[in-house]
Order: structure tokens, then C-alpha cells, then sequence
């Protein structure tokens, strides 16, 4: 059987591409799979404990069997946190940017309640989904704004380059909406990721949450950040001051 291998952030960088396809035998798990990459490609070794594999855009165990033209995703720890360090480059997602304030305000209350979990490469406003969450039943909005700051780590940083594995991210982004959702009772959840290269103060991710009561809308929005940290595949690079530039990488 033939499969499509991802690879992102670092992990990208100890095979040398982005994809790559690999004959295997019918009947082989993810984890024989990984082990048959490093036999590839060594550099890929160190990620052995620390890498997230996922199946057709999924989290999955090593011992899942594998099928014909399945795509195996190799996730390095994802950025944010205590991080380790590796080498590499950067790539950025496309996003559609539809959040035109003119026309939300002409827009019926109903037509304004519809999930909004998006990768971008545009720049995002502190503001950008306020008005979207604010609703006439709604006591609170809750905002989280995460931004690049100028040193790490005891180094001075120029600026950051964000990666994400797009459409894996959007759909884990509306998973924690989901858990949200189930946890608080709270419907109205908005998240936007940024890539690309990003500027000391620009806007990293933004999270709105709005609830009728301020307590649980601070609550879900502390959540959903630790969440997107844990399992929404994204990664930064920093670009230090002296032009090193190193992957920020978390153990999860």
C-alpha cells in the first residue's frame, strides 16, 4: 500500500520536504510507519518520543493499522510553553478573511451566530471578533490576545515566523469550541491563529468568548488557550537579534 507522509516544522526539516510518499506492507501500524521514516531519514530520530502522529487528520495511537492512501502526519510538540529548540523554516496558510464590521452590523442576530475557527495570514485587529460575539442576551466578552514580545529566553527576538498544519488546526480549534460547548454550555466561541511572519506586538491568536456571565466566559477563555496549546498544531520560529533562528518546540 502507498500512504502520504506530512511533515511540519522541524520534523519537516529532518526529511527535507514537506511530503513524501512511502510504500509499505498492508497491515502496518503508525508507529512500524514512523520507525520505517527513520530508517529514511535519521535526523528524525530525536523526535521519536516527543512526536504527534495523526491518521486523515487525526490524533492517533501508535498501534492504529494504517490504509491504502491514508495521510500520516508527523507533529513535533507544538509551540507555546516550556520549549525546546530546533532549527528550520517557515510556511504559511491561507485564509479567507470574511469579517467585514459594515456588513455584520446590517446582518440579522441569526445570521451573525456561526462558528468562526480560522487559520490567517492577515493581520488581526485586537478588536476583530467583539462584535461578532456580542449578542443581546449576552453579559460578558471575553478576550485573549496572545503577542509577540521582544525577548525569550533571555534573548532579544526580532520577530516570529508561525506554521500550521491548516485544516488539522481548524478542525482542533473547533474541537475545544466543542468541549466548550459542552463543559459551560457556551455556544458562542471564536478563535483566529495567525501565520507567516509576525512583528514584535502583532497579534498571534485572538480568542473571544461571550456568555451571560462573566465568570464562566473567563473561565472558557483560559481553557480554550491552554487547549490550542496542547493539541491545535501550530509552531513558531524566532528569529533572534544575532539572526540565529530556532523552532520554539513544547513537550506536551
Amino acid at each position: 500500500m502507498r500512504i502520504i507522509v506530512k511533515c511540519f516544522a522541524g520534523c519537516r526539516d529532518a526529511v527535507g520536504s514537506t511530503s513524501v510518499s512511502v510504500e509499505l506492507p498492508d497491515g502496518t501500524t503508525v508507529g512500524e510507519a514512523f520507525a520505517e521514516l527513520i530508517d529514511s531519514y535519521p535526523a528524525l530520530a530525536s523526535y521519536d518520543r516527543s512526536v504527534m502522529l495523526a491518521v486523515n487528520r487525526e490524533y492517533a495511537d501508535r498501534q492504529v493499522v494504517l490504509g491504502d492512501g491514508d495521510e500520516l502526519a508527523c507533529i513535533p510538540p507544538v509551540s507555546g510553553g516550556a520549549s525546546r529548540l530546533w532549527r528550520g523554516s517557515a510556511a504559511a496558510a491561507v485564509f479567507d478573511a470574511s469579517f467585514d464590521a459594515d456588513q455584520r452590523r446590517q446582518s440579522s442576530i441569526k445570521d451573525k451566530i456561526r462558528p468562526v475557527y480560522k487559520i490567517t495570514d492577515e493581520y488581526i485587529k485586537p478588536d476583530a471578533l467583539f462584535e461578532w460575539s456580542l449578542k443581546p442576551h449576552h453579559g460578558a466578552v471575553v478576550t485573549f490576545a496572545g503577542t509577540v514580545r521582544d525577548n525569550s529566553d533571555g534573548r532579544r527576538t526580532l520577530r516570529l515566523e508561525y506554521e500550521a498544519y491548516a485544516e488539522m488546526a481548524e478542525a482542533k480549534m473547533r474541537e475545544v469550541g466543542a468541549e466548550i460547548r459542552e463543559r459551560w454550555g457556551i455556544e458562542d466561541v471564536a478563535m483566529i491563529h495567525r501565520v507567516g511572519t509576525l512583528e514584535i506586538g502583532e497579534i498571534s491568536i485572538l480568542i473571544s468568548v461571550a456568555s451571560p456571565h462573566r465568570k464562566n466566559a473567563f473561565e472558557a477563555c483560559s481553557y480554550a488557550i491552554d487547549r490550542v496549546k496542547q493539541i491545535v498544531p501550530v509552531w513558531k520560529k524566532e528569529i533572534w537579534a544575532d539572526g540565529e533562528r530556532e523552532w520554539v518546540e513544547r513537550n506536551t
